[in-house]
């Protein structure tokens, strides 16, 4: 997967859930890969979970992709009623429409 474009969905992703992730010059620092992995991890803190998927077989993609998302859904549903019993709900959607898939859950 090209790293400009997670860059590109983990940045707007944070401009609408934490832009105080991203302040001014946020782009310029030399690391772009560490970058990129921190703002992943900052946003998870915040209950944005960006997922990458990489099917090696394009056969049935679709319903492996929502098998996929369904289970990760249900795993981290679990996880946080558990830990904070106010939890309500999870919402699961593709970043974009290109592949390999990104789906994010929000929750």
């Amino acid at each position: 997967m090209a790293l400009d474009r997670l860059e590109r969905i983990l940045y707007k992703l944070a401009q609408r859930h934490a832009p105080h992730l991203t302040p001014a010059g946020w782009s310029q620092q030399a690391d772009k890969i560490g970058r990129v992995q921190k703002l992943a991890r900052d946003l998870a803190r915040y209950g944005v979970l960006v997922m990458l998927g990489n099917l090696a077989v394009p056969k049935a993609i679709e319903v492996q992709i929502e098998t996929w998302v369904n289970l990760h859904a249900q795993f981290y549903s679990l996880l946080a009623r558990a830990l904070f019993p106010t939890f309500s709900n999870i919402e699961a959607q593709y970043a974009d429409k290109l592949t390999p898939p990104v789906v994010v859950l929000i929750g």
